[in-house]
């Protein structure tokens, strides 16, 4: 048998380095890495959800193994009947919203934090009404994103400890663009403010922004978070847990870089640069305490957005404690 000659030992040698090589790469990699999987995601284009552009825009999703699918909405009172239904596979709310579905039976349950309470919302009045507290707004139409959510809520209680009386007040549904319109136009006599709005309307000399409602109740409570249906925590809880995974860096890092996150908020919304410098900021956290959930439910009861006292431990899913 002839001798084979050592070029050919030496160029089969590297063919099967090469392969092993490629194949030890592949093994490396997560299952779920060769496709990426499509998450929907119900989400309001605002400020406050910067974590979830930063999340897009450094990778954290796609580290995950997810592309997200962003499909923008009014509110968490339109987000979580879309969830029911199966249009979106994870959505934004504010907290009251959840309480309130959860209470009513409808199964779903939150699975990641996002913003916290801080003192960036405002109720905004002209000046020339007169009025300079909460307990001024009584007997008034007062303009929200959405009737029975948590600003009218937190609003009602300050009504209500500043000894005025919320059930006179007359709320308008109004979207939060055309805020300030509305205020100006005397559709209502105050307005809810989020940023960039606040800011806004805190340069606008006719406009006078009342004590930040959330930030005089339950600063660094929960406000607003992802939720999930039931079914979906069921079958598929490992890509949720992929989406909770993901949002976790993404809220640490836009809490740790200010000036990124006001960069990426002009990317990802209609803010524009020289708004984003300005605008305060929100805070956001991983954590949800749960006693401070309860609390904010019975204060859910307390005004009558639900008929029964409610408890939330049912409410909040392990990835969110």
């Amino acid at each position: 048998m002839g001798r084979i000659p050592s070029r050919v030992i030496s160029y089969a040698l590297v063919v099967s380095l090469l392969s092993f090589l490629l194949l030890a790469k592949g093994l490396a990699q997560p299952a779920w890495a060769e496709k990426m999987i499509t998450l929907k995601v119900g989400m309001i284009p605002i400020g406050e959800l910067i974590p979830l552009y930063m999340g897009m825009e450094k990778g954290y999703f796609a580290e995950e193994g997810l592309k997200l699918k962003n499909i923008p909405m009014r509110s968490g009172a339109v987000i979580i009947p879309a969830l029911i239904g199966g249009s979106v596979d994870i959505g934004y709310s504010a907290v009251v919203n959840s309480i309130t579905a959860r209470a009513r039976g409808l199964p779903i349950m939150i699975v990641a934090s996002n913003r916290i309470m801080d003192r960036e919302t405002y109720v905004g009045v002209l000046k020339e009404s007169g009025i300079y507290r909460y307990r001024d707004l009584s007997g008034k139409v007062v303009a929200t994103n959405v009737i029975k959510g948590i600003s009218p809520l937190f609003i009602n209680e300050l009504v209500f400890r500043d000894r005025g009386d919320p059930s006179t007040i007359t709320w308008l549904e109004v979207r939060f663009p055309n805020m300030i319109p509305a205020l100006v136009n005397k559709q209502a006599v105050g307005v809810l403010l989020v940023e960039p709005f606040a800011t806004v309307a805190r340069e606008d000399p006719k406009i006078r922004l009342l004590s930040p409602y959330f930030g005089l109740l339950n600063y660094g409570g929960p406000l607003a978070n992802w939720v999930a249906t039931d079914k979906a925590i069921k079958n598929n809880l490992p890509v949720l847990r992929r989406f909770v995974n993901a949002n976790k860096k993404a809220v640490d890092y836009s809490n740790a870089h200010p000036d990124e996150a006001r960069l990426i908020v002009t990317k990802y919304t209609r803010i524009k640069p020289a708004m984003a410098k300005k605008m305060g900021l929100p805070n956001w956290s991983n954590k949800i305490d749960l006693a401070n959930l309860q609390w904010i439910a019975d204060l859910v009861h307390k005004h009558g957005y639900i008929d029964r006292r409610f408890d939330v431990s049912g409410l909040l899913h392990e990835m969110a404690r």
